[in-house]
């Protein structure tokens, strides 16, 4: 998935590393006609506080990149220079997150395929809300996004079967299959 910024676009990469096998993520920056500006952050597979593993979805806010970093059950926070600044974790509702949206400013939203719980957190990292949980778990939420209105999100379940919506305040508002 890319993510358009200031000219560039911005590219969560997972690869395998050809001499080794091992598995390798990196941050980059690709120029909007696709041809390869510069890496953010080289390889940075792993576990390690300032490493990702298997990261699944990402957000820009402002100059702060949002990674929902699946393998370690945490939200990573890169700036676009590379600095790695934050992680974000819940270890009862964050354990495996999937997808990530945003208001834009202030607000993220993480939805968790292990728990079925989305989270709302502010930028800096705390965490404000928890909802869907009761409705999602059985239906393993998949991708999250913020609707136009900017007050609804939808949450697309496992191999579609259903898109659940739910006010950013955690009212459940209905479903469609």
């Amino acid at each position: 998935r890319t993510i358009p910024t200031e000219g560039v676009s911005i590219l969560v990469l997972c690869r395998v590393d050809a001499a080794s096998g091992a598995p390798d993520t990196a941050l980059v920056l690709l120029n909007w006609n696709g041809t390869y500006n510069s890496s953010i952050a080289g390889s940075v597979y792993g576990t390690g506080a300032t490493q990702l593993k298997t990261p699944m979805d990402f957000f820009l806010i402002g100059t702060n990149l949002y990674v929902a970093d699946t393998g370690n059950g945490r939200v990573s926070v890169w700036t676009t220079t590379g600095a790695h600044s934050a992680n974000y974790s819940d270890a009862t509702y964050t354990t495996s997150p999937v997808s990530i949206c945003t208001d834009g400013t202030t607000y993220f939203y993480v939805a968790d395929s292990a728990t079925g719980a989305i989270t709302k957190w502010d930028t800096s990292g705390n965490r404000h809300a928890v909802f869907g949980q009761d409705r999602l778990v059985d239906l393993v939420p998949t991708d999250i996004r913020l609707l136009a209105d900017g007050a609804t999100l939808a949450i697309l379940t496992q191999n579609g079967k259903q898109i659940v919506y739910y006010s950013t305040a955690g009212v459940y508002l209905g479903a469609t299959k």
